[in-house]
């Protein structure tokens, strides 16, 4: 849904998973990413009016990650903060339970 290069390098910051063997990392990745992208649709569509959502449907059916980040940086002005704030979110639950 998202440029993933844009959530690979924000999540390695962010979630700090320079830890996770080299092996494993891009598994780790691949699933964080895919909640992170699920939570951060959510608030999106929340966000976007209904007009906006019907000129969002086509633009993902082509599966266009550039496309799309287009659209949703060009709409919501704080998308980046929308996806920072849930990697956060994630992040925090993650090391609850593995605190816990």
């Amino acid at each position: 849904m998202f440029d993933e290069k844009f959530l690979e390098d924000n999540l390695e910051k962010v979630l700090g998973v320079s830890f996770i063997p080299k092996d494993k990392k891009q598994e780790v990745l691949k699933a964080m990413q895919e909640h992170i992208q699920k939570r951060v649709a959510t608030v999106v569509m929340e966000k976007l009016s209904m007009k906006d959502k019907m000129k969002l449907m086509p633009i993902m059916m082509k599966k266009d990650p550039e496309k799309i980040m287009h659209f949703m940086m060009e709409k919501i002005p704080n998308f980046p903060d929308i996806v920072r704030n849930e990697m956060q979110s994630f992040r925090a639950k993650a090391l609850e339970i593995i605190n816990s």
